[in-house]
C-alpha cells in the first residue's frame, strides 16, 4: 500500500467572482425595488389627495346644496335665489372665497381645476375635477338620466344632480361622488 505523508489541498468554501457577481446584482435589484416602491407610493399619496379635494367638494356642496335656497344665505353666487347665478360665478367663488381655496393638485402643486372631461390623451387634466349635469329625462324613458358637463353658463336657479370625479394620473376619470346641489 502507498501512502503519502502529504495531507490534501484545502478545498476553497468561499465564494467566487461569480458568486460575488450574484450578489452585487442581487443588492443592486434590492436597492431598485426599494427606490420603485417609493416613487409608486408617492404617485399614490398624490391620487389620494386628488380624491380628498373631490371630497371636500362634495361635502361642501351638499351642505350648500341644503341652505342655497333658504333667506339669507351667506354665499351669494351660489345662492339658488341669486337672479342669473351660474355655475362659473359660483365655480370662481368657491375656488377664492371659501376654505376650498387652499385645496391643492399635487400632482402640479397649484390648485385644481375645473374641467369639462378628463382627457388620457391630455396628462395636463391629471388631478384636475369635473363636474357632470346629472339631468334626469322624463318617466318611463330608457335612459333614466342625461349627464353633461356642468359649462360655467349652466344656470344654478335650481336644484341640481351633480356628480363630481377627479382624473388620475393616467387622464382616467375615477368617481367621487353623485349628490344633490
Amino acid at each position: 500500500m502507498n501512502t503519502s505523508n502529504t495531507s490534501p489541498a484545502p478545498v476553497n468554501t468561499g465564494p467566487n467572482a461569480y458568486d460575488i457577481g450574484f450578489m452585487v446584482l442581487m443588492a443592486l435589484l434590492m436597492v431598485f425595488v426599494f427606490w420603485l416602491t417609493t416613487v409608486n407610493y408617492q404617485e399614490g399619496m398624490k391620487t389620494e389627495v386628488a380624491k380628498r379635494n373631490g371630497e371636500a367638494l362634495v361635502e361642501w356642496l351638499t351642505a350648500a346644496g341644503q341652505a342655497r335656497f333658504n333667506d339669507g344665505y351667506e354665499d351669494t353666487p351660489c345662492s339658488g335665489k341669486a337672479e342669473g347665478a351660474t355655475w362659473g360665478e359660483c365655480a370662481a367663488y368657491i375656488k377664492t372665497q371659501t376654505p376650498l381655496k387652499s385645496l391643492v393638485n399635487t400632482f402640479f402643486d397649484k390648485p385644481p381645476e375645473f374641467i369639462e372631461k378628463c382627457n388620457k390623451d391630455d396628462l395636463s387634466t391629471t388631478g384636475a375635477i369635473v363636474f357632470d349635469n346629472m339631468v334626469a329625462t322624463p318617466a318611463g324613458s330608457a335612459i333614466p338620466v342625461v349627464i353633461k358637463p356642468l359649462t360655467a353658463e349652466d344656470p344654478i336657479t335650481a336644484k341640481l344632480q351633480l356628480r363630481v370625479t377627479i382624473c388620475d394620473k393616467g387622464g382616467y376619470p375615477i368617481k367621487i361622488s353623485e349628490f344633490e346641489f
